[in-house]
């Protein structure tokens, strides 16, 4: 199989910029021209597809042409919300996006009750499997101030253990967090990061989002496999 891994589009970004606004939509337009000229099977959008939940109406328009000519020639689109296109209301553009059929949000979780008193329900990850490479995709969104720190603490690690880490096939997750063990000087004021331990074991590609830095190199950690970073698809200041 072939993918591509982007995030931090920020379509929609740089309002009071006619130029930088309009090269940003361009840069879109070139990342997906470039998956059709490669011939991926899917595209992976690792958060902040968008700079704000409801977008410049005229940024979604050229955005979902674009996707929509890519869904056209078959390459699939996996999106979760980055801390920018997030809502605490769910109310967001992808949300309507992904019930119109041009991309597939698959940060999806479900709640496990607890009959504990003192304990909080736990989560078990859904898996989206692409219809074409049988690859299975999952994730957790990001959230406005590092908000979904919580949500994978409350991830069940029996069902990772049992299911998840056993399921057998090519296994991606995404996420829009950076990684506390990885943080480079460059970063030292940055916020929006959690420890390495909070994501789930088992995966063999781990698409990050949210460091407007591309990696340096894939982070290969035992129990991890691959997480790779791939920045910006433009500056966004």
């Amino acid at each position: 199989m072939k993918f591509m891994h982007m995030s931090d589009c920020h379509i929609g970004g740089w309002q009071r910029n006619e130029d930088l606004r309009d090269i940003l939509s361009e840069s879109f337009d070139e990342a997906i021209n470039l998956a059709r000229k490669e011939k991926v099977d899917f595209i992976l959008i690792s958060g902040d597809i968008f700079d704000k939940a409801i977008p410049d109406i005229t940024a979604i328009h050229n955005a979902v042409k674009k996707m929509k000519e890519a869904r056209d020639a078959g390459i699939r689109i996996y999106v979760i919300e980055g801390s920018h296109d997030f809502s605490v209301t769910d109310k967001t553009m992808t949300k309507i996006l992904d019930s119109a059929g041009i991309f597939t949000r698959v940060a999806r979780q479900k709640r496990i009750k607890n009959d504990e008193e003192d304990e909080d329900d736990k989560l078990e990850m859904i898996l989206t499997e692409d219809c074409e490479t049988g690859a299975k995709i999952t994730g957790i969104s990001g959230e406005w101030r590092a908000g979904e720190e919580e949500r994978y603490r409350l991830i069940d690690e029996k069902h990772i253990q049992e299911k998840l880490e056993k399921n057998s096939g090519f296994k991606i997750f995404m996420f829009h967090s950076g990684i506390s063990e990885f943080k480079s000087k460059k970063l030292a004021s940055a916020s929006g990061f959690m420890p390495l331990s909070l994501l789930p074991k088992g995966f063999d590609y781990y698409a990050g989002g949210h460091i407007h830095m591309k990696s340096e190199y894939e982070y290969e950690v035992p129990g991890y496999n691959q997480i790779y970073y791939p920045g910006p698809l433009f500056p966004m200041n």
